[in-house]
């Protein structure tokens, strides 16, 4: 019985954060700041496919927009048959629901009961540019959607290696199906196809390279059009990729630490974890240190007017001696990335994929959120599993309320 009741409130609490979502439609919310922006801004993208595809993809090229193709064919698909743009927006609402939907999946898929799935699942309403993206149609939602379903296939594989089932046929299908979502996800978001490293990576530690091989050719089909595409778009964007790697390191730092806050400190007890680990790796922690601290003298973010996430933006605005204080964040934060990693290949390989992914000129916290704590929760297991302990529902009050705060904060700077 306790666990019915359990579902349930999962149910109510994720049924009640959608509906919160419909209301931020019906009130064209905008928390994150530039989705609807950006919405207007590529409509016209939009209405060239629904006249004609090849006609949306030349408009779409010789544009300034760095975005790839496929967002724009599906919505400028659907815009050919709902002439509404409200009602083309409000379909597309429904269909990114899917997004916490395949995120309850992966969860369950690692082995995490359906109540406490479900109900961590619901925090991804929580995300500012997840709903601003859900109401404004953009493609960061498209793209996240496919990655998702990409890794709900991935997981089917790894949990199929676990229980030493050898159905071959099973295996090659999951493969192909993980394999070809990545693909559409990179072909919305070109910096998804990096996360091809990590399967292949995992696949080959769980001795699945024949399947690997076997797909092979099928990795390289899928995956043209996207390189093909971001090779012949990179032509003509000028002044896209960062002159200044430092000020992406730092700045992503950052954006790393902010979510790592409500999982690492949540008690005292994984505070008291933390000091211990930076104790017991005196040496490994000074020279971080010492080096982190020389190349911050090549930070020079403080020039550019947008961008640099929430933890950046604050120090900036409202704290004197803010290169100190940023400089202060920037190393608790490097220190909490290592105790993350814990000497994890699998873990250092998906942050580095996030340090690679982002070397623009302006980083925004969109490009990590949710992504970020969407790969948090299914893939490093030496957080999660502390999380998802007896103590569950507290963490997930803890991450709630300081998600909550999040938005709110969003909502009301970009009302």
């Amino acid at each position: 019985m306790k666990r019915d009741f359990d579902l349930s409130i999962s149910i109510l609490v994720f049924a009640l954060m959608y509906s919160s979502l419909i209301i931020g439609f019906f009130l064209n919310e905008n928390s994150s700041g530039g989705a609807q922006k950006d919405f207007l801004f590529t409509f016209f993208i939009i209405e060239n496919f629904s006249i004609d595809p090849l006609y949306g993809i030349n408009s779409l090229i010789n544009s300034d927009i760095p975005h790839s193709p496929l967002h724009y064919l599906i919505i400028g698909t659907a815009y050919k048959y709902i002439s509404s743009i409200e009602s083309l927006r409000f379909v597309f609402l429904q269909f990114y629901i899917l997004i916490p939907f395949f995120f309850y999946k992966c969860l369950i898929e690692v082995s995490i009961k359906k109540s406490q799935s479900l109900l961590l699942s619901s925090i991804i309403f929580l995300s500012p540019y997840f709903r601003s993206s859900a109401i404004w149609v953009t493609t960061d939602n498209t793209a996240l959607l496919f990655f998702l379903i990409s890794v709900f296939f991935f997981l089917k594989i790894q949990n199929k290696n676990n229980n030493n089932n050898n159905n071959n046929n099973n295996k090659n299908l999951y493969t192909s199906l993980s394999i070809l979502f990545l693909g559409l996800s990179a072909l919305t978001r070109f910096y998804y196809i990096t996360f091809i490293l990590y399967f292949i990576f995992e696949l080959i530690k769980k001795n699945n390279l024949k399947y690997l091989i076997i797909n092979g050719i099928l990795i390289l089909i899928i995956f043209f059009p996207s390189v093909s595409y971001y090779f012949e778009k990179k032509k003509l964007l000028h002044n896209f990729i960062t002159d200044n790697i430092f000020d992406n390191i730092y700045i992503n730092i950052s954006i790393i630490f902010f979510y790592l806050i409500p999982i690492v400190f949540s008690s005292f007890e994984k505070i008291y974890n933390f000091i211990n680990f930076l104790k017991s790796n005196k040496k490994k922690v000074l020279i971080t240190i010492i080096i982190f601290s020389i190349f911050f003298f090549n930070f020079n973010y403080y020039q550019k007017n947008y961008g640099g996430g929430i933890l950046y933006q604050i120090i900036k605005t409202y704290v004197p001696l803010y290169s100190f204080f940023f400089y202060l964040i920037s190393i608790f934060g490097i220190m909490t990335i290592i105790y993350v990693l814990n000497n994890s290949i699998k873990n250092t390989i998906l942050i580095l994929i996030f340090f690679f992914n982002f070397n623009y000129m302006i980083i925004y916290q969109k490009y990590f959120d949710p992504l970020l704590l969407v790969n948090i929760f299914i893939f490093f297991s030496n957080l999660t599993d502390n999380f998802f302990g007896k103590y569950f529902i507290k963490n997930f009050i803890i991450i709630f309320i300081y998600l909550s705060i999040f938005l709110g904060i969003s909502i009301i700077k970009n009302s």
